[in-house]
C-alpha cells in the first residue's frame, strides 16, 4: 500500500512538472531544462558530505527562486510572442492614419465622425498594449539571460570555494540582485493570470513527499 502511494504521489509529482514544460515551445523546454540540470548539479555539489547535506537546503531555497522567476518570464515570453505573431505595429498605425483621414473628412457634429472617434480608441489602445508588449519582451530576454548567466556564476563560485559561509553569500547575493525582477514580476501579475498557482509551488530538487508509513 505504502508502494503504491509512493507511486501514485511520484506520478502527480511528475504530472504538475510536465504541466509546466507544456506552456513552453520546445526551444524553451530544452533552454529551461538545461538551467534545472545545471541548477541539480550545483545542489549535487558536495551530496553526501556533512557540509554538502547543510547546504543543500540553502542552495534549493535560493536556486529555486531564480527558476520560479524563470519559469514565469518563459511563460510570459510565450505569450508575448504568440500576440506579436498575430498583430503587427505597422497594420495598427497604417490603420489610425486612415481612420484620422476619415475623421477629418467629417463634420464636427457628425454621427459617423463619432463612430470613428472610438474606433481610433481602440486601435491606438491596441498599439499602446503592443508597444508594451515588445518593451516586456525585450525585459524578459534580458532578465532570462541575466538569471542564467547568475547560475553559471554559482557553479564557479563554489567550485573554486569550499567554504560554505562564502556559498551562502554567493547565494543571497544572487537572490537579492533578481529582486527588482521579482517586483516587476508582481507589479505585473496580471500578465501571469493563466497561470496556475500550483506551477509555482513544484521544488524540483526535492523527491515527492513522503507518506511517512514505512514499508
Amino acid at each position: 500500500v505504502s508502494g503504491m502511494r509512493m507511486l501514485e504521489m511520484k506520478d502527480a509529482w511528475a504530472e504538475r512538472q510536465q504541466d509546466i514544460l507544456a506552456r513552453l515551445d520546445r526551444k524553451d523546454r530544452e533552454r529551461y531544462q538545461r538551467l534545472v540540470e545545471q541548477c541539480r548539479a550545483i545542489v549535487r555539489t558536495d551530496e553526501g558530505s556533512s557540509v554538502g547535506e547543510k547546504l543543500a537546503d540553502l542552495k534549493s531555497d535560493g536556486l529555486n527562486q531564480l527558476l520560479g522567476i524563470s519559469r514565469k518570464l518563459l511563460t510570459l515570453r510565450s505569450r508575448i510572442q504568440e500576440t506579436l505573431s498575430r498583430t503587427r505595429s505597422e497594420d495598427l498605425q497604417a490603420d489610425i492614419d486612415q481612420i484620422n483621414a476619415k475623421i477629418a473628412a467629417e463634420k464636427e457634429d457628425s454621427p459617423v465622425r463619432r463612430a470613428l472617434q472610438g474606433t481610433l480608441e481602440i486601435q491606438q489602445t491596441r498599439l499602446a498594449n503592443l508597444n508594451k508588449s515588445l518593451e516586456n519582451l525585450k525585459f524578459t530576454d534580458t532578465e532570462l539571460d541575466r538569471i542564467e548567466k547568475q547560475v553559471s556564476l554559482i557553479a564557479e563560485e563554489i567550485a573554486v570555494s569550499r567554504d560554505p559561509e562564502q556559498w551562502s553569500v554567493t547565494l543571497d547575493g544572487v537572490v537579492k540582485s533578481i529582486q527588482g525582477t521579482s517586483r516587476w514580476v508582481a507589479d505585473n501579475s496580471a500578465l501571469f493570470d493563466t497561470m496556475e498557482s500550483s506551477s509555482s509551488s513544484v521544488d524540483i530538487f526535492q523527491p515527492p513527499p513522503r507518506t511517512g508509513i514505512r514499508q
